[in-house]
């Protein structure tokens, strides 16, 4: 897995790796403009995951990153959070083995409150945990909320991605809702009220990667919008 974003707040991008050869860890690669520079973010092996986004009240970048047991070895299932800190990024648990939180499922507003969260698949269980920037995080189950629930329950959809000047918010079954789109820091950038079927204008956004909240009477859905003009 490989995330693209930028994790030390110095508005530059690099590239986030999970190389699952062991003894390699989790790597960052920036480019000086010949060459890739390579710093570990994690130590460890396996398979599992890595993503980045914005989610701590003090506005730094954070990458997160998963192993899963299936890999073995020490720290197996956890759950973990890296913040560089000037020389190196820190490791520090979020969630411990016993969690089985093993996969990173998406960064964003879930519950359209304006906090931006952090979700995580337990895929022995068939559960989701929701991580809310705390001291420590606030972990608790999304209720309502599980693999099957997500896939089947899907009722929101929107076209075309990539979007260019618009894009459109077909709400299916449900008649109104509330528009929140989110960049890629977690920055609200547009808010609209919708309809059975509404157009969006995002032809005054930047290209880049885009989280929408779309929230009914019924539910609330997030969905990862690509702007491309």
């Amino acid at each position: 897995m490989t995330y693209i974003g930028d994790g030390r707040d110095d508005n530059k991008n690099r590239v986030y790796v999970m190389d699952y050869e062991m003894n390699k860890g989790r790597k960052e690669y920036t480019w000086n403009g010949s060459s890739w520079d390579v710093v570990t973010v994690a130590p460890y092996s396996g398979r599992g995951a890595i993503y980045g986004g914005v989610v701590r009240a003090d506005g730094k970048p954070t990458i997160f990153s998963s192993k899963t047991k299936e890999s073995g070895g020490t720290g197996a299932g956890e759950f973990r959070e890296h913040v560089w800190n000037g020389t190196a990024y820190t490791d520090k648990i979020i969630l411990d083995a016993n969690s089985g939180a093993t996969a990173l499922l998406d960064i964003g507003v879930g519950k359209n409150d304006d906090t931006v969260r952090v979700y995580a698949a337990n895929f022995s269980e068939g559960s989701i945990y929701e991580l809310t920037y705390k001291t420590p995080y606030l972990a608790s189950y999304a209720t309502g909320l599980d693999a099957t629930e997500k896939g089947n329950n899907d009722e929101v959809t929107i076209f075309p991605i990539p979007a260019n000047d618009y894009f459109v918010v077909d709400m299916n079954s449900e008649k109104t809702g509330e528009l929140a789109l989110y960049n890629s820091m977690g920055v609200l950038v547009k808010k609209q009220s919708i309809t059975n079927k509404s157009n969006v204008s995002v032809a005054e956004l930047e290209d880049g990667a885009y989280y929408a909240t779309i929230a009914s009477k019924n539910k609330i859905e997030t969905k990862k919008i690509v702007i491309k003009h």
